[in-house]
């Protein structure tokens, strides 16, 4: 979410001053009005690493979504992109009939993916239909084919930061009501403001829904505040429990932040780096 240009209070991407300290990349690149998926992500995170080895620098990934960490490590199926056209009728249909609609076609075309998706997921299941459609293969059958994964000379060397869970709340918490203050109302107020696709993946980042029923009067501050916190909280646990089940760290630090863990870090960094150099 950090690479849409409109969304840098409610994505805390790293501030004018952390940006002019150390170089960063991919932030803010995209508008809200395109879509990145984790292959266009893929793509333009290897350009950026190519670049930043030419200037014999390090490369530092940061970020929770996993799936996007894997992605690079391991690749992705090779599953086509969907045509334009096909994905407008898509969730021109699914505006229209509700995502069970969708769903009960996968059921009747015998599609694996229809087991595996809830009817009410519409996201996951306009894109199992979208997939069928354009490809006449299941997103399941696409998914069993081996990914083609990062080049062979790239080495990656990951740390999990997992405080304990009552920090990582009570942090997931302070957060958003910072982030209120720093003005994430006026922020989901302008992105409003440009009348994109609701199904845009910009227009799902967390807090834009929250704050955006409290501008169409249909909540409180204080309840859109709550319900921002407790979809923080949900999307922290639902991270902490894929990372848990889908990566295997070189560095796991279950403690509290701190500048001696700052500290740590740097020095398992500096190791690597002059292990990987011998």
């Amino acid at each position: 979410m950090q690479i849409y240009r409109e969304l840098r209070i409610l994505t805390a991407r790293p501030s004018s001053a952390d940006e002019a300290r150390v170089s960063h990349r991919l932030y803010g690149t995209l508008p809200a009005a395109e879509r990145c998926n984790a292959a266009r992500w893929r793509d333009l995170a290897l350009k950026e690493i190519a670049e930043v080895h030419d200037q014999n620098r390090l490369p530092i990934l940061c970020g929770g979504t996993g799936l996007y960490l894997k992605a690079l490590i391991e690749g992705l199926s090779p599953v086509p992109n969907v045509p334009e056209e096909v994905r407008a009728d898509v969730q021109s249909r699914l505006a229209r009939d509700g995502a069970e609609a969708l769903h009960a076609g996968l059921v009747s075309c015998g599609d694996e993916m229809a087991e595996r998706l809830a009817p009410a997921d519409r996201q996951r299941v306009a894109r199992a239909v979208e997939v069928l459609e354009a490809t006449g293969k299941s997103l399941a059958e696409w998914q069993a084919m081996p990914g083609e994964g990062a080049p062979d000379h790239l080495q990656f060397s990951v740390i999990l930061l997992d405080p304990p869970r009552d920090v990582l709340y009570e942090t997931c918490d302070r957060r958003f009501v910072a982030m209120i203050d720093a003005g994430a109302i006026r922020e989901v107020e302008a992105l409003l403001a440009l009348g994109l696709d609701a199904d845009l993946p910009a227009m799902k980042a967390l807090g834009v829904q929250e704050l955006a029923s409290h501008l169409a009067s249909e909540n409180t501050l204080e309840d859109a505040i709550a319900a921002g916190q407790q979809a923080t909280r949900r999307y922290a646990k639902r991270q902490t429990t894929w990372f848990k089940n889908q990566i295997i760290p070189d560095l796991h630090i279950e403690e509290q932040y701190s500048k001696r863990l700052n500290d740590k870090i740097f020095s398992f960094i500096m190791k690597k780096r002059l292990t990987e150099s011998s």
